[in-house]
Protein backbone atom coordinates (compact mmCIF):
# COMPACT_ATOMS: atom_id res chain seq x y z
CA UNK A 1 0.00 0.00 0.00
CA UNK A 2 0.97 3.51 -0.81
CA UNK A 3 0.99 4.25 2.72
CA UNK A 4 3.10 1.40 3.68
CA UNK A 5 5.55 2.46 1.44
CA UNK A 6 6.21 6.09 2.17
CA UNK A 7 6.06 5.39 5.81
CA UNK A 8 9.60 4.51 5.50
CA UNK A 9 10.21 7.84 3.95
CA UNK A 10 11.80 10.32 6.69
CA UNK A 11 11.08 13.96 6.05
CA UNK A 12 13.40 16.55 7.95
CA UNK A 13 11.24 19.24 9.24
CA UNK A 14 13.62 22.54 9.04
CA UNK A 15 12.57 25.24 11.16
CA UNK A 16 13.92 28.73 12.07
CA UNK A 17 12.95 30.94 15.30
CA UNK A 18 11.51 34.27 13.91
CA UNK A 19 10.68 33.09 10.00
CA UNK A 20 7.63 34.61 9.72
CA UNK A 21 8.07 37.33 11.91
CA UNK A 22 11.74 39.07 11.60
CA UNK A 23 10.89 41.29 9.30
CA UNK A 24 8.24 43.07 10.47
CA UNK A 25 10.04 43.54 13.77
CA UNK A 26 12.87 44.98 12.02
CA UNK A 27 10.53 47.37 10.30
CA UNK A 28 8.52 48.34 12.95
CA UNK A 29 10.54 48.15 16.16
CA UNK A 30 7.53 45.79 17.70
CA UNK A 31 8.20 42.24 18.97
CA UNK A 32 5.35 39.82 17.69
CA UNK A 33 4.84 36.44 18.75
CA UNK A 34 6.87 33.63 17.43
CA UNK A 35 4.69 31.01 15.46
CA UNK A 36 7.86 28.96 13.82
CA UNK A 37 7.88 26.20 15.81
CA UNK A 38 4.12 25.64 15.85
CA UNK A 39 3.91 25.90 12.06
CA UNK A 40 6.57 23.16 11.28
CA UNK A 41 5.17 20.90 14.09
CA UNK A 42 1.10 21.68 11.81
CA UNK A 43 3.85 20.32 8.58
CA UNK A 44 4.84 17.36 10.92
CA UNK A 45 1.54 16.35 11.67
CA UNK A 46 0.50 16.76 8.23
CA UNK A 47 2.98 14.66 6.41
CA UNK A 48 2.28 11.85 9.37
CA UNK A 49 -1.17 12.21 8.37
CA UNK A 50 0.41 11.57 4.37
CA UNK A 51 1.95 8.62 5.67
CA UNK A 52 5.53 9.60 5.85
CA UNK A 53 7.79 9.99 9.22
CA UNK A 54 9.11 13.35 10.49
CA UNK A 55 11.94 14.46 12.27
CA UNK A 56 12.08 18.43 13.60
CA UNK A 57 15.36 19.88 12.74
CA UNK A 58 16.42 23.76 13.99
CA UNK A 59 18.13 25.41 12.04
CA UNK A 60 21.34 26.94 13.91
CA UNK A 61 22.03 29.97 12.25
CA UNK A 62 25.43 30.50 13.50
CA UNK A 63 26.24 26.88 13.64
CA UNK A 64 25.44 25.78 10.25
CA UNK A 65 27.56 22.22 11.08
CA UNK A 66 25.24 21.35 13.96
CA UNK A 67 22.43 21.50 11.25
CA UNK A 68 24.21 19.07 9.16
CA UNK A 69 25.14 16.86 11.71
CA UNK A 70 21.60 16.31 13.07
CA UNK A 71 20.04 15.76 9.62
CA UNK A 72 22.93 13.22 8.80
CA UNK A 73 22.69 11.41 11.62
CA UNK A 74 18.54 11.31 10.92
CA UNK A 75 19.05 10.17 7.14
CA UNK A 76 16.06 12.03 5.46
CA UNK A 77 15.22 11.41 1.75
CA UNK A 78 14.24 15.37 1.88
CA UNK A 79 14.37 18.52 4.10
CA UNK A 80 11.16 20.06 4.25
CA UNK A 81 10.43 24.16 5.15
CA UNK A 82 13.87 25.74 4.06
CA UNK A 83 12.24 29.05 4.14
CA UNK A 84 15.19 31.72 3.61
CA UNK A 85 18.22 32.16 1.24
CA UNK A 86 21.03 30.86 3.33
CA UNK A 87 18.90 27.29 4.22
CA UNK A 88 18.27 26.67 1.20
CA UNK A 89 22.34 27.55 0.22
CA UNK A 90 23.18 25.31 2.36
CA UNK A 91 21.44 22.19 1.60
CA UNK A 92 22.51 22.99 -1.95
CA UNK A 93 26.09 23.09 -0.90
CA UNK A 94 26.06 19.77 1.66
CA UNK A 95 24.27 18.09 -1.07
CA UNK A 96 20.70 17.49 0.81
CA UNK A 97 17.92 17.04 -1.09
CA UNK A 98 14.82 19.95 -0.55
CA UNK A 99 11.55 20.59 -1.05
CA UNK A 100 11.11 24.08 -3.09
CA UNK A 101 12.68 26.74 -5.24
CA UNK A 102 16.81 26.47 -5.90
CA UNK A 103 19.16 28.91 -5.23
CA UNK A 104 18.77 29.56 -9.29
CA UNK A 105 15.54 31.75 -7.95
CA UNK A 106 15.25 32.31 -3.95
CA UNK A 107 18.15 34.76 -4.05
CA UNK A 108 16.55 36.97 -6.71
CA UNK A 109 14.46 40.18 -5.11
CA UNK A 110 11.44 40.98 -6.48
CA UNK A 111 12.50 43.60 -8.95
CA UNK A 112 14.32 41.04 -10.90
CA UNK A 113 11.64 38.37 -11.32
CA UNK A 114 9.73 41.31 -12.50
CA UNK A 115 11.77 42.21 -14.95
CA UNK A 116 12.07 38.04 -16.33
CA UNK A 117 8.17 38.55 -16.26
CA UNK A 118 7.69 40.76 -18.65
CA UNK A 119 10.70 39.34 -20.70
CA UNK A 120 8.05 36.43 -20.75
CA UNK A 121 4.90 38.52 -21.43
CA UNK A 122 3.81 38.27 -18.39
CA UNK A 123 2.02 41.00 -17.01
CA UNK A 124 3.17 43.11 -14.06
CA UNK A 125 2.94 46.52 -12.73
CA UNK A 126 5.13 49.07 -14.00
CA UNK A 127 8.01 49.75 -11.13
CA UNK A 128 11.17 51.41 -10.04
CA UNK A 129 13.84 50.74 -7.26
CA UNK A 130 15.19 53.56 -5.02
CA UNK A 131 18.55 51.88 -3.21
CA UNK A 132 19.06 55.27 -1.63
CA UNK A 133 17.54 58.39 0.22
CA UNK A 134 15.85 60.49 -2.60
CA UNK A 135 13.35 63.31 -2.69
CA UNK A 136 11.61 66.10 -4.83
CA UNK A 137 13.94 66.30 -8.83
CA UNK A 138 15.08 63.00 -8.03
CA UNK A 139 11.88 61.21 -7.57
CA UNK A 140 10.21 63.34 -9.91
CA UNK A 141 13.27 62.25 -12.90
CA UNK A 142 12.65 58.70 -11.60
CA UNK A 143 9.05 58.08 -11.83
CA UNK A 144 9.26 60.20 -15.69
CA UNK A 145 11.52 57.81 -16.54
CA UNK A 146 9.16 55.06 -16.31
CA UNK A 147 6.01 56.72 -16.80
CA UNK A 148 5.00 56.34 -13.33
CA UNK A 149 2.11 58.81 -11.54
CA UNK A 150 0.32 58.71 -8.11
CA UNK A 151 -0.87 57.13 -6.54
CA UNK A 152 2.26 54.40 -6.00
CA UNK A 153 2.54 51.43 -3.75
CA UNK A 154 5.73 51.31 -1.93
CA UNK A 155 7.01 48.35 -0.26
CA UNK A 156 10.60 46.06 0.40
CA UNK A 157 12.28 44.38 -2.59
CA UNK A 158 12.86 41.31 -0.59
CA UNK A 159 10.47 40.17 1.75
CA UNK A 160 7.51 37.65 2.73
CA UNK A 161 3.99 37.86 4.06
CA UNK A 162 3.07 41.20 3.57
CA UNK A 163 6.47 42.31 6.17
CA UNK A 164 7.26 45.91 5.57
CA UNK A 165 3.88 46.51 3.89
CA UNK A 166 1.36 49.32 6.14
CA UNK A 167 -1.94 51.48 5.32
CA UNK A 168 1.32 54.25 4.54
CA UNK A 169 2.43 51.90 1.80
CA UNK A 170 0.11 53.29 -0.89
CA UNK A 171 1.81 56.68 -1.96
CA UNK A 172 -0.37 59.92 -3.18
CA UNK A 173 2.87 62.06 -3.32
CA UNK A 174 6.33 63.06 -3.62
CA UNK A 175 6.92 63.35 0.28
CA UNK A 176 5.14 60.35 1.38
CA UNK A 177 6.99 58.12 -1.78
CA UNK A 178 10.25 59.95 0.27
CA UNK A 179 9.19 58.77 3.71
CA UNK A 180 7.93 55.75 3.25
CA UNK A 181 10.85 54.45 1.15
CA UNK A 182 13.35 56.04 3.58
CA UNK A 183 12.29 54.10 6.31
CA UNK A 184 12.54 50.67 4.23
CA UNK A 185 16.01 51.77 3.49
CA UNK A 186 16.85 52.62 7.17
CA UNK A 187 14.98 49.62 8.67
CA UNK A 188 15.79 46.75 6.77
CA UNK A 189 18.66 48.09 4.61
CA UNK A 190 17.62 47.18 1.60
CA UNK A 191 16.25 49.05 -1.33
CA UNK A 192 12.36 49.97 -1.65
CA UNK A 193 9.96 48.79 -5.09
CA UNK A 194 7.73 51.10 -5.93
CA UNK A 195 5.59 50.11 -8.70
CA UNK A 196 1.83 51.30 -9.96
CA UNK A 197 -0.78 50.96 -7.26
CA UNK A 198 -3.58 48.86 -9.25
CA UNK A 199 -6.46 49.00 -7.78
CA UNK A 200 -8.77 46.34 -8.32
CA UNK A 201 -9.68 42.12 -6.99
CA UNK A 202 -6.73 40.49 -5.33
CA UNK A 203 -6.18 37.20 -6.68
CA UNK A 204 -3.94 34.66 -5.01
CA UNK A 205 -2.68 31.42 -7.47
CA UNK A 206 -1.48 28.60 -5.14
CA UNK A 207 0.88 26.34 -7.91
CA UNK A 208 1.85 22.66 -7.19
CA UNK A 209 4.35 20.69 -8.97
CA UNK A 210 6.70 20.62 -11.55
CA UNK A 211 7.30 20.26 -15.29
CA UNK A 212 4.03 18.96 -17.10
CA UNK A 213 2.68 18.07 -13.99
CA UNK A 214 2.04 21.50 -13.13
CA UNK A 215 -1.33 22.22 -11.57
CA UNK A 216 -3.01 25.06 -9.93
CA UNK A 217 -5.37 25.12 -7.19
CA UNK A 218 -8.56 26.90 -7.24
CA UNK A 219 -8.37 30.79 -7.19
CA UNK A 220 -8.60 32.61 -3.69
CA UNK A 221 -9.92 36.10 -3.91
CA UNK A 222 -8.55 38.15 -0.99
CA UNK A 223 -11.00 40.87 0.46
CA UNK A 224 -10.23 43.99 3.11
CA UNK A 225 -12.14 44.72 5.68
CA UNK A 226 -10.62 47.28 7.88
CA UNK A 227 -7.61 48.65 5.69
CA UNK A 228 -6.80 49.65 1.94
CA UNK A 229 -4.51 46.83 1.28
CA UNK A 230 -3.61 43.59 2.80
CA UNK A 231 -1.13 44.46 5.17
CA UNK A 232 0.66 42.26 7.57
CA UNK A 233 -1.39 43.10 10.79
CA UNK A 234 -4.02 42.61 8.53
CA UNK A 235 -3.02 39.65 6.91
CA UNK A 236 -1.56 38.16 10.43
CA UNK A 237 -4.53 38.94 12.65
CA UNK A 238 -6.95 37.04 10.03
CA UNK A 239 -9.06 40.15 9.07
CA UNK A 240 -9.30 39.15 5.46
CA UNK A 241 -12.51 38.15 3.82
CA UNK A 242 -10.76 34.99 1.33
CA UNK A 243 -13.31 33.71 -0.97
CA UNK A 244 -12.07 30.57 -2.81
CA UNK A 245 -12.81 29.82 -4.98
CA UNK A 246 -13.01 33.31 -6.66
CA UNK A 247 -16.00 34.26 -8.51
CA UNK A 248 -14.85 34.56 -11.97
CA UNK A 249 -16.03 33.52 -15.24
CA UNK A 250 -14.91 30.15 -16.11
CA UNK A 251 -12.68 30.88 -19.34
CA UNK A 252 -11.13 33.71 -17.19
CA UNK A 253 -10.20 31.27 -14.50
CA UNK A 254 -8.94 29.02 -16.86
CA UNK A 255 -7.17 31.73 -18.53
CA UNK A 256 -5.96 32.78 -15.23
CA UNK A 257 -4.42 29.55 -14.22
CA UNK A 258 -2.83 29.23 -17.38
CA UNK A 259 -1.12 32.31 -17.03
CA UNK A 260 -0.16 31.40 -13.33
CA UNK A 261 1.79 28.61 -14.57
CA UNK A 262 3.42 30.44 -16.88
CA UNK A 263 4.43 33.20 -14.50
CA UNK A 264 5.89 29.77 -12.06
CA UNK A 265 7.76 27.99 -15.37
CA UNK A 266 9.46 31.54 -16.44
CA UNK A 267 10.80 32.31 -13.40
CA UNK A 268 11.91 28.23 -13.03
CA UNK A 269 10.17 27.81 -9.60
CA UNK A 270 9.97 24.20 -8.50
CA UNK A 271 7.27 21.97 -6.61
CA UNK A 272 5.12 24.94 -5.20
CA UNK A 273 4.92 28.58 -4.87
CA UNK A 274 2.06 31.43 -4.41
CA UNK A 275 1.55 34.21 -6.78
CA UNK A 276 0.06 37.48 -6.17
CA UNK A 277 -2.03 38.86 -8.88
CA UNK A 278 -4.35 42.30 -9.11
CA UNK A 279 -7.13 41.89 -11.25
CA UNK A 280 -8.18 45.40 -12.89
CA UNK A 281 -11.18 45.54 -15.03
CA UNK A 282 -10.33 42.23 -15.91
CA UNK A 283 -7.26 42.61 -16.80
CA UNK A 284 -4.48 40.65 -14.40
CA UNK A 285 -1.24 41.79 -13.04
CA UNK A 286 1.40 39.91 -11.68
CA UNK A 287 2.66 41.15 -8.22
CA UNK A 288 5.03 38.36 -6.70
CA UNK A 289 5.57 35.02 -6.46
CA UNK A 290 6.22 33.49 -2.87
CA UNK A 291 8.56 31.09 -2.62
CA UNK A 292 8.02 30.09 1.24
CA UNK A 293 4.37 30.12 0.84
CA UNK A 294 3.01 29.47 4.18
CA UNK A 295 0.94 25.57 4.35
CA UNK A 296 -0.06 26.03 7.87
CA UNK A 297 -3.72 25.12 9.15
CA UNK A 298 -4.91 25.63 11.92
CA UNK A 299 -7.61 22.50 11.61
CA UNK A 300 -4.45 20.42 11.66
CA UNK A 301 -4.25 18.77 15.32
CA UNK A 302 -0.92 18.71 17.25
CA UNK A 303 0.31 17.90 20.52
CA UNK A 304 -3.17 16.91 21.26
CA UNK A 305 -4.74 20.34 21.18
CA UNK A 306 -5.83 22.50 18.24
CA UNK A 307 -3.19 24.69 16.75
CA UNK A 308 -3.99 28.97 16.62
CA UNK A 309 -1.48 29.38 13.89
CA UNK A 310 -2.12 31.71 10.91
CA UNK A 311 -4.40 29.80 8.12
CA UNK A 312 -2.51 29.79 5.19
CA UNK A 313 -3.62 30.75 1.51
CA UNK A 314 -3.01 27.35 0.53
CA UNK A 315 -4.19 25.66 2.89
CA UNK A 316 -7.96 27.61 2.15
CA UNK A 317 -7.36 26.56 -1.27
CA UNK A 318 -7.13 23.09 -0.77
CA UNK A 319 -9.90 22.58 1.13
CA UNK A 320 -12.40 24.55 -0.90
CA UNK A 321 -11.44 21.63 -3.44
CA UNK A 322 -11.98 19.02 -1.15
CA UNK A 323 -8.79 18.47 0.11
CA UNK A 324 -6.84 17.85 3.65
CA UNK A 325 -3.97 20.04 4.66
CA UNK A 326 -2.08 16.17 4.58
CA UNK A 327 -3.18 16.68 0.98
CA UNK A 328 -1.54 19.50 0.25
CA UNK A 329 2.02 18.86 2.22
CA UNK A 330 1.93 15.45 0.74
CA UNK A 331 1.72 16.63 -2.90
CA UNK A 332 4.41 19.18 -2.36
CA UNK A 333 7.00 16.60 -0.69
CA UNK A 334 5.90 13.83 -3.70
CA UNK A 335 6.97 16.58 -6.37
CA UNK A 336 9.88 17.25 -5.06
CA UNK A 337 10.66 13.28 -4.29
CA UNK A 338 9.42 12.88 -7.87
CA UNK A 339 12.27 15.80 -9.17
CA UNK A 340 15.02 14.19 -7.56
CA UNK A 341 13.90 10.90 -9.16
CA UNK A 342 13.82 11.80 -12.43
CA UNK A 343 17.15 14.17 -12.01
CA UNK A 344 19.37 12.57 -9.19
CA UNK A 345 21.88 14.58 -7.50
Amino acid sequence: MKGERMSTVIIAVLWRQRRNTELHEDFTGETLDDDAMEEALNHCQALKEAGFSTEMVQWQPEEPELTLQTIRKIKPELVFNASSEREVAFCEACGVPYAGSGINLVPLDKATRKKIWLQDGIPTPNFITISKPTKGRQIRDMLLRQNLDFPLFVKPVDGRGSSGITRDSIVKNESELAEVSRKILKSLKQPALVEEYIEGREISAGVIGNGDQTTVMPLLEIGYTDAPTNTYAHKMKDKERLICPAPLPQQHEENLKMLAIRAYQALNARDYGRMDIMLKAGKPYFLELNTFAGLASPNVRQLGQDSEIHLSYMSKMAASAGKSQSWLVGSIVEAALQRYANSPL
